[in-house]
């Protein structure tokens, strides 16, 4: 689309619509939804639960046992740190803890004395997740008063927080790199104000994967313990991966967009956002869910098609934004190539998201009657609107904008972009809890 004189001003000017107060709700927005997910969640985490004790809950016993036993039905790890066995006058009893498969066994250094003692423990389960509980059990008899349970090592909130910030910045790092390197027009050294904006908020947003992965795993492994988990899931591993992909990434992506013989920072942007995206996959309920053959190259495909589109509507929006000194027409080029790359997206998230709420949940019943089906019908639907919200952009608007002849075609759709990205936060959110909570 080629414009000169005042039809340039004017176009220019669509290009620059005021979009300071949109931008500032749809933080606010954000923030708000963010605050409610972490302390409106209910703490059911993970897939692993606790099967059985010895002693039982509340079972009076003739004889101080030399050993307790807590059961699961997945392997857990489990660390002296995070699991205490309290006499009736609340005094911590030294124990050896030891995990094996789905066994932990404590056993007091000292034989316990009469009353009523409490086991309050934490471990981590199978997919990366600390999940916490405790029981009683009287030796002799019951105590005229027992002890309450201390708080969790590491809630649910916190892990549910950390999440969310690690989803939210690998998606928009990520993302944002590959809008730069793979949707946006122009050429090396031009708008450069633009693209001085995509690396700003591409920093931010790694700077925010970064202390949320770091987060993660001080969450999850302070349950770890005995018992190892694999090379590729482990909290450390997995962070690493994380961090090392998201700055290479964000580092690599400036230089490789100057001109001249960038191939070698192009390969290392895109190879720092893939091992970022990848990174996701080896958290959450994919890493139990079976038949993993199935469900963690869906998982991967299902993150992959996130990222392009979280970062491609961050990147419409700076691009198309009053601030931008994108050229009109290489703007409006920017905006039909991602639309049509969207249609691919959406299909792709579309049929993957089936796949993996088939295989989590295993029953359409639990979609209702469980609270993960619930929050899983609420991510449906708001990912829903944002699919209508992304026909009428690619249909309706686009091809307003594209003619030239109507002035507020491209306000509207700036506005609509702005929305489908708040929508896309809000999902980003659900997907973390989701992470956290039990099928």
């Amino acid at each position: 689309m080629q414009t000169t004189g005042a039809g340039t001003t004017a176009q220019q000017q669509l290009l620059r619509p005021r979009s300071d107060h949109r931008a500032l709700r749809v933080l606010l927005i954000s923030a708000m939804a963010l605050i409610f997910s972490v302390l409106g969640i209910p703490a059911a985490l993970a897939h692993t639960e606790l099967t059985g004790t010895s002693p039982t809950n509340g079972q009076v016993v003739a004889q101080p046992p030399a050993i307790l036993t807590l059961s699961f039905n997945e392997p857990v790890g489990a660390a002296a740190e995070t699991i205490q066995v309290l006499t009736p006058i609340g005094e911590a009893v030294p124990l050896d803890v030891q995990a094996l498969d789905t066994t932990v066994t404590l056993t007091p250094a000292t034989p316990l004395s009469s009353g009523t003692h409490t086991v309050a423990w934490q471990v981590t389960s199978a997919d990366g997740h600390p999940i916490s509980g405790a029981f009683t059990f009287s030796v002799d008899a019951p105590s005229a008063s027992t002890v309450s349970a201390p708080k969790d090592v590491a809630g649910p909130q916190a892990m549910i927080a950390a999440q969310t910030a690690t989803y939210l910045g690998v998606f928009a790092a990520a993302g944002l790199v590959l809008f730069e390197l793979v949707f946006l027009t122009t050429g090396p050294g031009t708008a450069p104000g633009t693209r001085r904006r995509l690396h700003l908020v591409a920093y931010l947003a790694a700077a925010t994967a970064v202390m949320g992965a770091v987060s993660s795993a001080l969450t999850a492994t302070q349950g770890q313990g005995a018992t190892a988990p694999g090379f590729f899931t482990d909290p450390a591993m997995v962070t690493g991966l994380t961090v090392a992909g998201v700055l290479t990434a964000v580092l690599a992506a400036p230089h490789a967009t100057k001109g001249g013989d960038t191939a070698q920072y192009r390969a290392a942007a895109l190879g720092g956002a893939g091992v970022a995206g990848v990174s996701l996959v080896l958290t959450g309920h994919t890493r139990s869910t079976e038949p993993g053959w199935l469900v963690i190259p869906t998982d991967a495909v299902h993150i992959a098609a996130g990222i392009i589109w979280i970062g491609g509507l961050l990147g419409l929006i700076i691009v198309l934004g009053r601030a931008s000194d994108t050229p009109p027409g290489q703007g409006a080029t920017t905006l039909a190539r991602f639309s049509t790359a969207a249609a691919w997206v959406v299909t792709a998230l579309t049929v993957t998201g089936l796949i993996l709420s088939w295989r989590i949940l295993g029953s359409l019943g639990a979609l209702v009657s469980t609270g993960y089906g619930q929050m899983l019908l609420i991510k449906l639907a708001l990912a829903l609107l944002v699919v209508l919200v992304a026909a009428w952009n690619r249909f309706v608007l686009l091809p307003r904008v594209l003619t030239g002849h109507d002035a507020g075609a491209l306000n509207d759709l700036h506005s609509a972009v702005q929305g489908e990205a708040a929508v896309l936060g809000l999902i980003l959110m659900i997907t973390a809890v989701l992470t956290s909570m039990s099928p």
